[in-house]
């Protein structure tokens, strides 16, 4: 099932509905974010937004890594065409 959003939340006019929202509480609108900010990693992030440090065992500190499922070529196919766009 599909949700479907309308009035301030529509598709259709979104960008000016939060324009108008943000005037009506005398709001700035948001800061870009500075190239800085675009470069970070989603750990670097996470530690930056919430304090966690998503990288590291909360248990003993040591560094997690990350590893990959070894996959069949039939599995990896599969996980291909779900995750492509329709042309």
């Amino acid at each position: 099932m599909k949700i479907r959003f309308y009035g301030f939340l529509s598709h259709t006019n979104k960008k000016q509905a939060l324009a108008l929202i943000r005037k009506s509480l005398n709001q700035p609108p948001p800061a870009k974010p500075t190239e800085d900010e675009l470069k970070e990693s989603a750990t670097d992030k996470i530690l930056r937004l919430t304090g966690l440090d998503v990288a590291h065992c909360p248990k003993c500190g040591e560094k997690l890594i990350q590893t990959s499922l070894p996959l069949s070529n039939g599995v990896l196919q599969e996980i291909e065409n779900r995750t492509k766009s329709p042309p």
